[in-house]
């Protein structure tokens, strides 16, 4: 399987990319493609957080929902 990586330097504080990478609700305002997201549960387990999540991406004609489990540590 082909892989490709890619280093780049942003001018965000590490606390800003982990702000918005835990927004999943809010993916659709921001995400090309996203047309929905829902989290189903959100679970505190101390010292970090899990969801479960529902995104669908649509282009065109093609429209896919998908399940993910995202395990946030601060």
């Amino acid at each position: 399987m082909p892989t490709h990586s890619e280093t780049k330097r942003l001018p965000y504080t590490a606390q800003q990319m982990y702000d918005l990478v835990a927004d999943v609700a809010n993916y659709p305002q921001f995400l090309p493609w996203t047309a929905a997201a829902r989290i189903r549960t959100r679970e505190d387990k101390g010292d970090h957080e899990v969801m479960l999540a529902d995104l669908v991406i649509s282009f065109k004609v093609f429209r896919e929902r998908f399940g993910s489990r995202v395990t946030l540590w601060p």
